[in-house]
């Protein structure tokens, strides 16, 4: 019996300590985030809210494992990423948000 409770102690203990990876397996915490990542209900177009709640949790994740949030202000809103304002990102927005998003950020070729 005393095995059984330090076994499913260990487990729950493991699990705890897991918890903040299970949301970096679906959202990574550095780099873009995937669309499929954002879209939570897999019908294909990233709303609004399931945009501000996929931000604000990798956000808080940083944070509470003490990384800076750097640029964080200058982050893109969703109307910047919505390009034709239909209010809906598509995969094809997502996209070329990220491609033109990425490139700003690479270091110039010297």
């Amino acid at each position: 019996m005393k095995r059984l409770v330090k076994f499913v102690s260990l487990a729950l203990l493991l699990g705890t300590a897991t918890a903040p990876y299970v949301q970096s397996a679906q959202a990574p915490m550095n780099g873009p985030i995937p669309f499929e990542s954002f879209d939570r209900d897999g019908n294909g177009a990233i709303s609004e809210q399931e945009f501000y709640t996929v931000r604000g949790e990798r956000m808080a994740a940083r944070a509470a494992e003490g990384r800076m949030l750097r640029r964080a202000a200058q982050a893109p809103t969703y109307a910047d990423i919505d390009l034709n304002g239909d209010k809906i990102i598509s995969r094809e927005e997502h996209a070329e948000h990220q491609a033109t998003h990425c490139a700003r950020r690479r270091p110039q070729d010297r």
